[in-house]
């Protein structure tokens, strides 16, 4: 009997079909296949696929396997096999795997289209495929050359980022999902896809995070997720916690309802079937009684009847009749054959030929998938000679093995072979005594250093696991490091921190430079996590190693980031002493760039505190001397800042200025984040000076960056300041949906702060459409979170549209509370600003309605001074401004002629402000918008 065919299964099938029907017509479909080793689980999810490449010609199919002996430190294994495929990596992979050819031939057809999104919509992802590297095909690297998509793939490769040493990280593990999201959806959108996880007991963490991440998102696309999985490697956990699948699948069933095809337990009827229909792939005389002592005796688990019926024929129990059939003998006695899977695969094992036993052990060395050059370097044979071994007899004959995918790396031909089923390899492996493992393992190493010279990220997780099995710590530790390292230069977070772990513990402690620069790699990944007390404990070790080196750059660079952490957990005073101890250090160690740098942060803590003029000094000086020492990224950085400093204090022409500057170079170094918040903050100063236009413009460029870099929340960014631009020209309707948008996508993100500031909003748009109750419900959430998080920024001006409400609504007295109380924390925050204006005003208007007119008066005249002086930059409601002004002064200027004459000229000089601003509107639809239902413009504009 052939291991290869596909029996039974029909119910699992028909349901696994009916997911893909609603895949096909546009729902989105997840599916988890559970079940025990040798179940059936991978060759159903095999089978299955291939019987939906037949059904339908224009399906595209993506593969992805996690590894037992590397997968979980490996970051994003299947998925980076599965991009792979979908982008250009077109061996024999697919095939040997049971996908039919055609598959190949229709993602070469896609492959152009495939390689142009990924540059345009997920650029960070080609960090992770071999797509223009050398295990590309030499037919799809033709394909991506005609299509002109080579060049750009290689420019993009050869960017480089020190991600370690940024003080923010520039691109996350969240734009990472987004662009893959981002670019499965768009590739579907053209052919759709099936994609399959092959054992996810092992899969690493930012993969499970990844396969949650879609599984929420692909509700609406032509894409079904497979995955399969053991339940008991699952149940056991890992590292002493509850197994990411689990929480995986846990969560999405609550999503999506019963989504676990289920392979687990012994239902005798099924398991008769399952090995009828197995039997009877072949002519054949088995009566009922051996088909059924079969089923008892193997519990219907489909690997244990297969082995057991490939080891009855090489023992020769089953024979052929005359005709060709096979047949069961007279007597067999069933308490003499093993009674678990592994007495199976013994038997089977033990009757190998010395020379195939020993290939196969040593292959086991390497897990259940292995290199046939790498098996014949150990054993010092010809390499045909161990691929003939290993495709002849031991695939085709004893069906212990079988081809995998063939590669070329610099012109040395890699051939990639598997175990049938993992419990081979198993058992091989443990055959093998310490002794002989640790040789066999470093003896791999080495192999693999040699084969793979030319392509070393594609084996660190592996020559780090070999050289820690066999005992050779300097070189575990340092693989393990580059492990470390590539796996946060693709923003896979979990991972990195496992390697940097591992590298650590294997390190003599007495290696204190190896030491301090893991440590400063780890809380790198702390710090982009989050995770403060992790990185304090650090950065305490850190100073520790340092001081000892007695090294003051080291202790500089330690320095700047305990400033930096200071910093984001608001301990200002901590953060400035930090600091410029940090830049002593630097002067000291006569490092000019950590000098700079010291004085960036120094300006950018200045900046926190409101203390621009100040900041704006040390921002200068940074900038200074990166430019002298050519270091483009930290020159954007201290520009942007310097935008900053102006922008806060509306000297709009310098901000805009410093904000041009920064995004030129952030374009130069290259760094996409960097490039959309100048073109949000570009966007913002237009805003101010009331150029819609053209703060619109920069804004739908901030949105389109943002996208393709995946970055979701610098998009609920750019989406708030869009949906205030609406709202200043009075189209409110897009204004509610832009900030609905961003609402959706902080409450994903857990932004709190940011949520408040869309709520408030979202309760301005409401208050603006006429529904007071909608908008008093909104202000009120808005303010909960804010006082819950002392958002003073945030509470002042939901406190100042409560005002507004309350005015509005004729509760003068809430409404006096409420302006007197934004008024006084903007007065604590900084020296009274522009935002003032709107509070001043407001508590005029509630003077003069209670019949106040000197308290009203004095209240107007001080808005009229700050008019004067600060200009309507940074007031939000400019035109309520001058038109509270003048109905204060006119109604005194019944009897005082010159308040009358001021009232005059106030309200001119507010309508000249509106018509300027209107007369910038390049649309003439958008400009009658914008004077007849901008906010309080057509009031100011018929008074």
């Amino acid at each position: 009997m052939s291991d290869t065919v596909f029996v039974g299964r029909e119910a699992e099938l028909a349901r696994l079909t009916a997911h893909l029907d609603k895949a096909l017509a546009g729902k989105g479909q997840i599916v988890f296949i559970s079940g025990e080793a040798g179940s059936g689980k991978s060759a159903l999810m095999a089978e299955f696929a291939r019987n939906a490449q037949m059904s339908h010609p224009d399906l595209i199919i993506g593969q992805g396997t996690c590894n037992a002996q590397t997968g979980m430190g490996e970051a994003y294994l299947p998925f980076r096999e599965i991009l792979g495929v979908l982008t250009g990596n077109l061996e024999t992979s697919l095939v040997e795997r049971g996908i039919a050819a055609e598959n190949t031939d229709r993602v070469r057809k896609l492959l152009a289209r495939s390689g142009l999104l990924l540059i345009d919509i997920a650029p960070d992802l080609i960090k992770l495929v071999p797509v223009a590297g050398s295990v590309i095909s030499p037919l799809s690297k033709a394909v991506l050359k005609q299509a002109g998509v080579d060049k750009r793939l290689g420019q993009v490769i050869e960017q480089k980022h020190d991600l370690l040493e940024l003080t923010d990280q520039a691109v996350s593990q969240e734009h990472i999902f987004e662009q893959c999201y981002n670019f499965l959806v768009k590739l579907a959108e053209f052919q759709p896809l099936l994609i399959t996880l092959d054992d996810l007991q092992w899969a690493d963490a930012s993969s499970v995070s990844l396969l949650f991440y879609l599984g929420r998102r692909l509700t609406d696309q032509r894409i079904m997720l497979v995955g399969n999985f053991r339940p008991d490697e699952i149940a056991a956990g890992r590292s002493g916690g509850r197994h990411p699948t689990e929480q995986l699948y846990t969560e999405l069933m609550r999503v999506h309802g019963d989504i676990v095809v289920d392979l687990t337990g012994f239902d005798p009827v099924e398991a008769r079937k399952f090995v009828d229909a197995y039997l009877d792939t072949e002519p054949n005389r088995f009566s009922a009684d051996f088909r059924a002592a079969l089923t008892r005796h193997t519990r219907g688990h489909p690997l244990f009847i297969v082995e057991l019926v490939s080891d009855l024929q090489e023992r020769g129990l089953l024979a052929k009749d005359e005709e060709g059939r096979w047949m069961e003998p007279e007597a067999l006695d069933w308490t003499r054959l093993p009674a678990r899977i592994d007495g199976v695969i013994r038997s089977r094992v033990d009757r190998l030929e010395s020379g195939d036993r020993a290939t196969l052990t040593t292959a086991s060395v390497s897990g259940e998938d292995f290199i046939a050059e790498v098996v014949a370097t150990l054993q010092g044979a010809p390499n045909r000679e161990v691929v003939q071994r290993l495709s002849s007899d031991l695939s085709r004959r004893h069906q212990l093995v079988e081809a995998r995918e063939m590669q070329r790396i610099g012109g040395q031909r890699i051939s990639h072979y598997g175990f049938r089923h993992q419990l081979i390899q198993q058992f091989l492996y443990g055959e093998l005594d310490n002794v002989e493992r640790a040789y066999l393992h470093e003896d791999t190493a080495t192999a693999l250093e040699t084969l793979y010279q030319e392509s070393p990220d594609d084996i660190v997780v592996a020559l780090a696991w070999h050289y820690e099995m066999a005992g050779v710590t300097a070189k575990a530790a340092h693989y393990a490091r580059l492990a470390g390292e590539l796996a946060a230069s693709r923003h896979a977070n979990d991972e990195a921190i496992e390697h940097f772990n591992r590298a650590l513990a294997l390190l003599p402690t007495q290696d204190m430079s190896d030491r301090l620069e893991l440590l400063l790699a780890r809380e790198a990944i702390y710090g982009w996590q989050g995770n403060r007390a992790a990185q304090a404990n650090d950065l305490d070790a850190l100073a520790t190693i340092a001081g000892a080196l007695n090294n003051p750059g080291a202790q500089a660079r330690v320095e700047l980031r305990r400033a930096n952490l200071a910093r984001l957990t608001s301990n200002i005073a901590i953060a400035l002493e930090t600091v410029q101890r940090a830049v002593s250090l630097a002067e000291r160690a006569g490092n000019a760039l950590l000098e700079a740098r010291g004085y960036a942060l120094l300006g950018r803590i200045l900046l926190q505190t409101g203390k621009d003029g100040e900041a704006r000094e040390w921002l200068e000086l940074a900038n200074e001397i990166a430019r002298e020492e050519g270091d483009l990224r930290l020159q954007a950085l201290s520009l942007y800042d310097l935008g900053h400093t102006y922008f806060g204090s509306t000297q709009l022409t310098e901000a805009a200025q410093r904000y041009l500057e920064a995004q030129a170079l952030f374009e130069a170094v290259p760094d996409r984040r960097g490039i959309a918040n100048c073109l949000l903050m570009l966007g913002a100063v237009q805003r101010q000076t009331g150029n819609h236009d053209d703060a619109l413009r920069f804004y739908d460029q901030a949105l389109a960056t943002c996208r393709t870099l995946g970055w979701r929340h610098g998009e609920s960014y750019v989406l708030s300041n869009l949906g205030n631009t609406y709202f200043t020209l009075g189209d409110f309707v897009q204004a509610g949906e832009n900030h609905r948008d961003a609402l959706s996508i902080r409450r994903d993100v857990a932004d709190r702060q940011g949520e408040a500031l869309n709520l408030d909003t979202l309760g301005l748009v409401a208050q603006f459409q006429g529904v007071a109750l909608d908008a008093r419900s909104l202000y009120e959430e808005a303010l909960a979170i804010q006082r819950s998080l002392d958002d003073l920024r945030g509470l002042a001006y939901t406190l100042t549209h409560l005002g507004l409400l309350a005015e509005e609504t004729g509760d003068l007295a809430a409404a006096e509370t409420a302006q007197r109380d934004a008024l006084a924390i903007r007065d604590r925050r900084l020296s009274r600003s522009s935002a003032a204006i709107d509070n001043l005003a407001g508590l005029a208007r509630i003077a003069q309605a209670r019949g106040d007119l000197p308290e009203a008066q004095r209240l107007a005249e001080l808005v009229e001074e700050m008019l004067a002086e600060k200009g309507v930059a940074g007031v939000e409601f400019p035109a309520l401004a001058y038109l509270t002004v003048f109905q204060v002064l006119n109604e005194v200027g019944q009897h005082d002629a010159g308040a009358a004459t001021r009232a005059e000229t106030i309200l001119h000089e507010g309508q000249a402000i509106v018509r300027a601003q209107a007369d910038k509107l390049d649309d003439p639809a958008m400009r009658s918008m914008y004077l007849q239902y901008g906010p309080y413009n057509r009031q100011l504009l018929s008074a």
